[in-house]
């Protein structure tokens, strides 16, 4: 960022997750939210979700050590102790409970922001519900079992196993959208791009993309053609766009990369009033990240994205 006119020199360089499109967005900070929002590092809209998460585990954790505590013992010790004693004995179990959580919403927490730790701790907390139920029928059908507390740990393991379930499907799907093309951990497989035109169409960024008048997919048409036949028209958008060179690779996740791209012109040049209207086409105009002059230009049509090529501002200035 230039403190003298606050505003970003350059795009983000975290790439964004497809299941949350605003971090999608190159020169947004903190979910474009800086007031309910804290984001330290650029990546993560996430210091006061932190927060939350630390406090809520700690509350339900108190809740749950105080119940069953009390479950346990409060007869024995009201009969041995006295209230009081039970009284001091329940605050501690809970005060305890409320550490033992917070600290644990911060382990877990930490470990979300990654995807795989997501997914393990989903399939962890499923298998901890699963014997949580069963712990709860054993106390229930033992001969000197606690009938009510049987019931609860029954009850809390149904929600920890739907809960756990929930989340296990979502860091699935979510893993499948980012590594389904071959990228798995940050290795990605090598395709070419005759193979990857095989997969744009059925793609979600391929749903974006228009037909021409013959029924071609534009997408399939101008990226795989692109990096066939036209290399360096690919590397020359690159350069235009600020990306990373071989961003734009023969795979669907260069071309997921490729549209995203495709839309955050479409984004900017609306913002910035570089748009022109011929016939039922919408052109988008953008200047170059490396030469204001040499830009970028992106045609929809119907709502649906047609093109995305090089161009420049006196070529885009020319049309009526």
């Amino acid at each position: 960022m230039d403190p003298t006119t606050g505003t970003f020199t350059s795009m983000d360089t975290y790439s964004g997750s497809l299941s949350e499109p605003m971090s999608l967005h190159k020169y947004l900070f903190a979910n474009s939210n800086p007031v309910a929002y804290c984001d330290p590092s650029g990546h993560e809209a996430s210091l006061q979700g932190m927060v939350a998460a630390m406090t809520i585990s700690g509350i339900l954790s108190a809740v749950d050590s105080g119940i069953i505590y009390s479950l346990k013992n409060k007869e024995s010790d009201t009969e041995k102790y006295g209230k009081s004693v039970y009284g001091w004995n329940l605050a501690t179990e809970v005060m305890m409970g409320f550490l033992n959580g917070f600290i644990l919403g911060f382990i877990g927490y930490a470990l979300c922001l990654l995807l795989a730790f997501r997914i393990i701790l989903s399939a962890v907390g499923l298998c901890i519900g699963i014997q949580q139920i069963g712990s709860g029928i054993d106390e229930i059908t033992s001969t000197n079992g606690n009938n009510t507390l049987g019931a609860y740990t029954i009850a809390k393991g149904v929600v920890l196993t739907i809960v756990s379930t929930v989340g296990l499907a979502k860091s699935g799907a979510e893993f499948f959208d980012k590594y389904g093309d071959g990228k798995v951990f940050g290795k990605t497989n090598e395709y070419d791009y005759d193979t990857v035109r095989k997969t744009i169409k059925q793609s979600k960024a391929g749903q974006k993309w228009g037909t021409t008048s013959n029924g071609i997919h534009q997408g399939e048409l101008h990226y795989s053609d692109y990096g066939m036949d036209s290399p360096d028209r690919l590397s020359s958008l690159e350069t235009r766009l600020g990306v990373q060179e071989g961003t734009f690779d023969g795979s669907l996740d260069g071309f997921n990369s490729f549209t995203t791209q495709a839309e955050r012109v479409v984004a900017e040049a609306s913002r910035n009033g570089t748009v022109r209207q011929i016939d039922n086409k919408t052109i988008y105009y953008v200047k170059g990240a490396a030469n204001p002059k040499k830009g970028v230009v992106v045609i929809v049509k119907d709502g649906k994205l047609q093109s995305m090529m090089p161009s420049d501002e006196k070529s885009f200035n020319k049309l009526c």
